[in-house]
């Protein structure tokens, strides 16, 4: 442990360095990274409405890439909804016809919305 005032010498590499993280793919800093909102108005998520036994609906959301988003956007479009629900092979199911309300809340988001 060091008890005298003087500073430890930095290569220049380190005392220019930015803070924070860089995106990989745009290069920006990961506060102002557009990657994010580009894949969501890339990604085309289709709407249908399913019937299961004794004829009751199910809304079915497909189209997303990645598991992660499945599961949390399940989760968000649950609470939402105020109805139950599941996310598995590739796609989101919740219980009822929420096809109006999914699609606005979708398209709030910036998502693209067919059917």
């Amino acid at each position: 442990m060091r008890t005298d005032n003087r500073r430890e010498w930095r290569s220049p590499k380190e005392a220019t360095r930015l803070p924070g993280e860089v995106c990989d793919t745009c290069g920006l800093p990961k506060e102002v990274c557009v990657c994010q909102d580009l894949q969501t108005e890339q990604t085309v998520l289709r709407l249908s409405l399913d019937t299961r036994r004794y004829g009751k609906a199910v809304t079915r959301i497909e189209g997303f890439e990645e598991v992660a988003t499945l599961r949390e956007m399940a989760s968000e479009l649950k609470r939402a909804m105020a109805t139950g629900g599941t996310a598995k092979n590739g796609w989101i199911e919740l219980q009822g016809d929420h096809r109006e309300a999914v699609r606005d809340w979708l398209s709030r988001r910036g998502y693209r919305v067919e059917g």
